[in-house]
């Protein structure tokens, strides 16, 4: 074997013990450890989990259009792997059961502490719920006084004035907040009106402006729920609010019954301010 013949041997060798070695190097690196291994997973496992809850949320949203891919692609960007790799350590695994049987161990604590984590969290949230839905209705005002039942024409049993269903109510200058107006109704087989009467709220200003929230009423056999929501100017003072139950020029030919009116001011909403989803949801998404 000449001198030209041995180098070129000894290059081909080299060459390969250096390919050897990088792919040795190469899969050590692909396969994480036995607690990163069991992080990724859990992460794999909650984003499952999470994607069939939301009936897919990435894609009916919008916001990302290829869906639950793009989920797993971010949890497995954040442990510096794409998907081949990913499946090339799961294999590895698989193939080493006592250590495949070892991050199972470590899985399982992980997913069962995110479990209580997040059972303390939804816990926290249902109180707070509760406490923030007490302290709204506590400061809401009902400006509705009269009967609850009422008869359309108007007969002397009814809590209310005049031959209408018209009323004022004089306001402490309020700014801000909303109003809600409500109620059932239905038309009796032997209403003679044709025209649809509406619901009218209409809220004036100490400098003469005012607003009007109207809805229209189905002349319906059935019973109907009508409401009105109206968010006070907080730019000017409200003095006065006018509301009528049912506005119409056919007043007199109308026949019906109303039920659970309701009338009220929330000065202000308490809102909560945890954002549930978020909470939930492992800190790698960021969608």
């Amino acid at each position: 074997m000449n001198k030209r013949t041995l180098t070129i041997a000894s290059i081909a060798l080299l060459v390969l013990i250096v390919g050897a070695y990088v792919l040795i190097q190469r899969s050590r690196n692909v396969v994480p450890s036995e607690r990163r291994m069991a992080q990724m997973m859990a992460d794999v496992y909650i984003a499952d989990a999470l994607i069939q809850v939301k009936g897919n949320l990435y894609s009916a949203t919008g916001k990302n259009d290829k869906g639950p891919e793009s989920a797993y692609h971010t949890i497995l960007d954040r442990y510096g792997l794409n998907k081949a790799e990913y499946d090339s350590a799961i294999s590895w695994y698989s193939a080493h059961p006592d250590k495949y049987a070892k991050v199972y161990e470590i899985l399982v604590n992980i997913l069962t502490q995110r479990e209580s984590d997040y059972s303390v969290i939804i816990d926290k949230r249902d109180s707070i719920a509760k406490l923030i839905t007490h302290l709204n209705d506590s400061l809401r005002v009902s400006f509705w006084q009269g009967q609850k039942h009422l008869h359309v024409p108007i007969i002397p049993a009814d809590s209310v004035k005049g031959k209408d269903l018209r009323f004022e109510y004089d306001l402490d200058s309020i700014r801000g907040g909303k109003v809600s107006f409500s109620m059932n109704y239905t038309f009796l087989r032997d209403n003679e009106a044709k025209e649809r009467p509406l619901m009218e709220m209409i809220v004036v200003y100490n400098d003469t402006i005012s607003d009007t929230a109207t809805v229209s009423l189905d002349l319906s056999h059935l019973q109907h729920k009508a409401e009105l929501e109206y968010a006070v100017r907080d730019t000017l003072c409200a003095t006065k609010m006018k509301v009528d139950l049912m506005k119409s020029s056919e007043f007199k030919k109308t026949k019906a019954t109303l039920s659970n009116v309701s009338i009220t001011y929330m000065p202000y909403q308490i809102t909560d301010s945890i954002q549930f989803d978020e909470i939930l949801l492992p800190p790698l998404f960021a969608y």
